[in-house]
């Protein structure tokens, strides 16, 4: 270990810092900032559907992102138990 680093320094994890092989273990702590992005989402509104979450995104963050990864976002949350399928509705999740 380097002694000369402050606290600050030992625990950056800006990835441009790191090497790419540790950068790509970090991704999973970015995709946990993805999904309290989706989960804000249904605390504004609950249910929705895709393409709510889509635009929420959207307006929310201006960011655009794929409709394959929306759906296997909400196919996460569902596992993990923080969102649920409505059967009632195909295509609406809401929030457990």
């Amino acid at each position: 270990m380097k002694n000369n680093l402050t606290q600050s320094d030992i625990f950056d994890l800006n990835p441009d810092n790191l090497p790419p092989e540790l950068a790509k273990e970090l991704s999973k702590q970015r995709e946990r900032k993805k999904d309290r992005r989706v989960l804000h989402l249904f605390d504004i509104k609950n249910p929705l559907s895709v393409n709510e979450v889509l635009v929420g995104i959207y307006r929310q963050n201006e960011i655009i992102v794929k409709r394959a990864w929306v759906g296997n976002m909400l196919y996460q949350l569902t596992k993990e138990g923080l969102l649920k399928k409505i059967t009632a509705h195909p295509g609406r999740w809401e929030k457990v």
